[in-house]
């Protein structure tokens, strides 16, 4: 399984990390797990690859996580689910 966390905050970025691979490794399932801080760094990556999985910041520094959701519904071929996590 191939999982993006799109967070600029580098210890939310690591909590959720450690959760999904602490549960994944739990139930035996393996999963990879690639970080974003910034929309463009996620679309530059994107465009090449599949994710099954999308986590994604609701305020990231170089735009929305509504902008970003109407990228990967404009742009992919392959919708990954997406989690939308507000950030307080």
């Amino acid at each position: 399984m191939r999982i993006a966390v799109v967070e600029d905050e580098k210890v939310v970025s690591e909590r959720i990390e450690k959760a999904l691979m602490d549960g994944f490794a739990e139930r035996g399932i393996e999963a990879n797990i690639y970080s974003f801080e910034t929309s463009k760094a996620f679309i530059h990556t994107a465009s090449r690859n599949t994710f099954d999985l999308v986590i994604l910041d609701w305020h990231l520094p170089d735009g929305t996580g509504i902008a970003l959701l109407n990228w990967m519904k404009t742009y992919l071929q392959i919708i990954p689910a997406v989690s939308v996590h507000p950030t307080t």
